[in-house]
């Protein structure tokens, strides 16, 4: 009996934490390379675009993007006292609960930048002043916090500490930045360090790491301001490092990775890098380089053996490069540079000019089936947009939109 109520109980629990899974947001898609898995969308748009379920236009300032599971939709936004703000919002676009949680970024370009994450029951986020938080998302209360700046040595950056936190089994990978601390793996259920490094010593830059397993080993590729690096996920080791330098030291872009090569892109010109890995990870020899899409912060696909997205100063048309080459297959200037995801065998293009675009796209050419404008918001159309279940979430500064696409 004894017996039969362990097997019980380890099977619930095993059922339990793949619900969790199953409920998880994380940035920039379940793989976090901008594409999603939902399917049965709608294969075009009425002209006016895809039904507004619901609008909310009192966010406040900022760029972050929104979480969204089976429990709510959560985003923050920076209010005229330059405090930072977290919204939970019911589905139908009723508030559950808002939380201040501390000074936000008031300098170039003010207003929040990470998007929270939740993962396993909890969510994470980040303050561009290097805060980071775990969150109850029922309630919003504070389960923990960690200021990397004044307790780890963090180095804070032009425009602010923007990198959408990531989660993965027990721990929360964090890049304060400093000579000491340069990145750390936190316990995501407690906030104490587990690992923490001095990498290249170098200060941090926008983006959110990669998460890769290969050939049985686990590791994160990440950037600084002027090295690309491999970080062993367990342990924190620096696996190996190759020069990448732009002249802002901006690099927003995830890597991405695919059968042994990572593909890392910057805007400025500096365009992408593509590098092998050895078959043991431990090192990377530099494959090609393409300076014409230099995309800035838009994020790009990677499709059927093809690179998708759009450039920024060398050339904002949106592009399609060879994988294997970075030969530029095509061109599109018929709309704006900006962000850009997948889902259910089509594009869907967010412009810098406020176009929202649903694309059919291949190695042959770029064709626009349907396009609606964002006209409510404020400042920059930076935000990414997001796909979950039957609907598209689009921010827009002080602006949240939520559109039926099924």
């Amino acid at each position: 009996m004894t017996k039969m109520i362990i097997i019980i109980t380890v099977f619930s629990a095993s059922i339990f934490s793949a619900l969790l899974a199953d409920d998880n947001s994380i940035w920039a898609g379940p793989t976090r390379d901008n594409i999603y898995t939902e399917t049965n969308l709608a294969d075009s748009w009425p002209e006016d675009g895809p039904e507004l379920l619901w609008q909310f236009d009192s966010l406040g300032i900022g760029y972050s993007a929104v979480a969204v599971n089976s429990s709510g939709v959560y985003v923050t936004g920076m209010k005229s006292d330059r405090t930072g703000h977290l919204y939970a919002f019911n589905h139908d676009g009723s508030i559950k609960w808002t939380i201040p949680y501390g000074s936000e970024w008031h300098r170039g370009f003010p207003g929040t930048r990470s998007t929270p994450v939740i993962y396993e029951g909890l969510m994470y986020f980040e303050s561009a002043q290097g805060v980071v938080f775990c969150i109850k998302p029922e309630n919003g209360e504070i389960v923990w916090s960690k200021d990397l700046m004044n307790d780890y040595g963090g180095v804070n950056i032009q425009y602010g500490l923007s990198e959408s936190i990531l989660v993965d089994d027990d721990r929360v990978i964090c890049t304060p930045g400093g000579s000491e601390h340069n990145l750390m793996a936190l316990n995501r259920l407690t906030g104490e360090v587990i690992w923490t490094n001095s990498a290249k010593g170098e200060p941090p830059t926008y983006l959110t790491p990669s998460l890769i397993e290969r050939n049985g080993s686990k590791f994160l590729v990440t950037m600084t301001s002027s090295s690309i690096m491999g970080i062993e996920f367990e342990t924190g080791e620096l696996l190996w490092s190759h020069l990448f330098i732009n002249g802002g030291e901006t690099f927003p872009n995830t890597p991405i990775y695919r059968d042994g090569f990572i593909y890392c892109v910057a805007g400025y010109r500096m365009g992408g890098i593509m590098l092998q890995l050895s078959p043991d990870n431990r090192d990377v020899k530099e494959i090609w380089r393409n300076a014409t899409l230099d995309n800035q912060m838009g994020g790009v696909i990677v499709m059927d053996g093809y690179i998708y997205g759009s450039g920024h100063m060398s050339d904002p048309a949106w592009q399609c490069l060879d994988w294997r080459t970075g030969e530029v297959i095509h061109r599109s200037e018929e709309i704006g540079n900006g962000a850009i995801l997948y889902a259910d065998g089509k594009f869907y293009c967010y412009s810098e000019n406020g176009t929202v675009s649903l694309i059919k796209a291949d190695s042959k050419s770029f064709d626009i089936i349907s396009q609606f404008q964002i006209t409510a918001g404020t400042n920059e159309h930076f935000a990414h947009h997001i796909i979950h279940g039957e609907n598209l979430y689009v921010r827009h500064g002080d602006s949240l939109m939520v559109y039926k696409i099924n």
